[in-house]
């Protein structure tokens, strides 16, 4: 292994040598340590040789030459120790035990891989050599490791080392100053006197997983770093990413083993309904029962959108989760014969999740076959946008977005009429390929065929009479009882809340509609 100079200017100022001289070229390397001073030419000047000098610098002090090759030959390749009583013997053996510290870290670190390591395990092995802070966060922004004896020294690490995350002013610093996107595309290791997060000097090493940023490891200490520094923690970086790689299968929202398929699910491209359901089953998701669809924008307030993902996998594993462009997708499935309460358990775990980060979630209909994912997907999404655009027409005197957490909900059938009211003309290739009208009052309307009935009629009466059953009975012609069994009927057959505003709403808007 070939060793650079600047490890040995560390060492030597850590061990209080007098310098009177630095080589010009601390990048030269060397691979072992001698007290010869002449060499053999197949060295080929890659010995690092201690011997006594005389010094001009102080011609009455003993002064030690630590050099690459022949000191005579080569002046850029030079450290002149001065004010020194240590024979250059003893320097020397110093060195090789230093030099073979170096070496008994690089193999325990090998043999810690072969034994499954955690990132824990190598930044505690690794700190006797690196002398300084050192933490591992993932892309979400939370600690997967850190140096256990050596704490942090600036407060951005600190609030991470206390909370397990960064704080909210630190990933707003993250969003605003471009960081996220430096890191996107960093590829190599950098080093920072400071920088938005950090006031101090920082070496960082970011690692991505399918091109995009996945983890990042930074070393923060109280000096300038030094070549020395740099090199000892490219020795760290290649371990680090090993064990990152073993564990991001599991723990990666990008790289989920349901990923691919419920991506293509809501793109439309899983039209076939046989394969869909058997790549399903595989993955153990149920393809008919309740489902919904949940949209969540502006996750950077937690850091990413990985960061939410991240933790609704670990807060709600029964959700299927993905990270779609800026926003987190959420596929909410209970299967058939489980409990109805168990989709509105979950919502509202959702709910407390989105709540708790200060942001909106876009919520489709309930849907009952999974092949309904991509319509749900829309809904969602038009509900997140019109709903923020719009939310405060629903609010009563009084509220305001910042204490009233049902702000922060926003349900399709509440906002369809924004939708279907506003003039941009993709309004309607949504409404004509999805068939949204077609999908309620279509199947009303085909039963009142098969069955000889007239639900359709008279849903449509109780809608336009103002939600009361005496008008709509003058205005049908029928008795009360005969009015309030279909409207039940309707209810219990179709899935309808006819007592909940949304829901009255959302079937007068439907009837406006072609289909």
């Amino acid at each position: 292994m070939k060793f650079p100079l600047s490890i040995i200017a560390d060492y030597l100022a850590d061990e209080g040598f007098t310098i009177a001289r630095k080589p010009k070229n601390l990048s030269a390397t060397f691979d072992w340590i001698s007290t010869l001073t002449s060499l053999d030419a197949d060295f080929n000047g890659r010995m690092l040789i201690v011997a006594s000098a005389y010094s001009r610098v102080s011609p009455d002090v003993p002064a030690v030459l630590v050099s690459v090759g022949e000191a005579t030959t080569d002046r850029n390749n030079v450290f002149l120790i001065t004010h020194t009583n240590v024979l250059p013997g003893v320097i020397a053996e110093r060195l090789q035990m230093y030099l073979r510290e170096i070496y008994v870290w690089i193999e325990d670190m090998h043999h810690m891989l072969g034994r499954h390591c955690t990132c824990s395990d190598l930044l505690e092995r690794s700190e006797p050599v690196l002398k300084n802070y050192i933490s591992v966060t993932d892309s979400t922004f939370s600690y997967i490791a850190h140096t256990p004896h050596i704490g942090p020294i600036e407060e951005a690490s600190r609030y991470l080392l206390e909370h397990g995350r960064y704080s909210k002013e630190v990933t707003d610093t993250v969003r605003t100053s471009g960081l996220a996107e430096m890191w996107a595309t960093m590829m190599t290791t950098k080093v920072y006197e400071s920088n938005p997060i950090d006031p101090l000097p920082s070496i960082e090493h970011v690692y991505h997983l399918n091109n995009q940023y996945a983890a990042h490891l930074v070393m923060v200490c109280p000096k300038s770093i030094t070549k020395g520094q740099e090199f000892l923690f490219g020795l760290l970086v290649g371990p680090i990413g090993t064990v990152l790689s073993s564990n991001w299968e599991t723990n990666n929202p990008f790289k989920q083993n349901y990923s691919t398929f419920i991506s293509n699910l809501l793109n439309e491209d899983a039209s076939n309904r046989k394969v869909t359901y058997e790549q399903a089953q595989i993955l153990g998701i149920p393809t008919e029962g309740l489902f919904k669809i949940c949209v969540i924008g502006e996750t950077w307030r937690d850091g990413s959108s990985a960061r939410f993902a991240a933790r609704t996998m670990t807060h709600l594993p029964e959700c299927k989760v993905i990270v779609k462009d800026d926003l987190l997708v959420l596929l909410l499935c209970v299967g058939e014969g489980q409990s109805k309460r168990r989709l509105s358990s979950l919502e509202e775990r959702v709910f407390e999740l989105v709540e708790s980060l200060d942001t909106q979630v876009g919520v489709s209909r309930k849907f009952f076959d999974l092949m309904g994912a991509s319509g749900a997907y829309d809904e969602a999404k038009i509900a997140l946008h019109y709903g923020k655009l719009h939310y405060k027409d629903f609010l009563t005197p009084g509220e305001n977005h910042e204490n009233n957490s049902k702000t922060y909900i926003y349900r399709f059938k509440r906002y369809l009429p924004y939708y279907v009211g506003d003039p941009n003309p993709n309004k309607n290739t949504f409404l004509q390929r999805y068939g949204l009208a077609a999908q309620i009052l279509g199947r009303i309307e085909q039963d009142d065929v098969d069955n000889a009935t007239h639900d359709a009629k008279i849903l449509r009466a109780y809608l336009y009479s103002g939600y009361k059953v005496s008008s709509t009975c003058e205005m049908l012609g029928m008795h009360r009882n005969s009015i309030m069994y279909r409207l039940r009927h309707i209810e219990k057959t179709y899935d309808l809340d006819l007592n909940d505003n949304d829901e009255r709403m959302f079937l007068n808007v439907l009837f406006l509609l072609p289909r």
